[in-house]
């Protein structure tokens, strides 16, 4: 399954310098060894929003960048979801 999902991932024209953003829980279970396996194999500088179930071994990992989900001190106006969301301005009527 991991094999599929990386493999999918690195498909889509991700490139060594492209920025992928993750958003929630990289991984719930595996080793350490298991989880640098698979992070190493996928293109792109990862940056990681911090989901309620990574382990340590997920935030151990070569992050680009790592964010707490809730940043009390954060000013900045903004939406996360795992969701697809409409990103056209026009109004839709359905």
């Amino acid at each position: 399954m991991n094999d599929a999902i990386i493999e999918e991932h690195n498909s889509r024209r991700v490139f060594k310098d492209t920025d992928i953003y993750v958003i929630g829980d990289f991984a719930m279970n595996g080793s350490l060894m298991e989880l640098r396996k698979c992070f190493e194999k996928m293109s792109g500088s990862k940056h990681l929003t911090a989901g309620h179930r990574n382990s340590r071994d997920v935030f151990a990992l070569k992050w680009s960048t790592v964010r707490a989900s809730k940043d009390p001190t954060s000013t900045a106006s903004s939406l996360m979801s795992f969701m697809p969301m409409a990103t056209s301005r026009r109004r839709r009527t359905s």
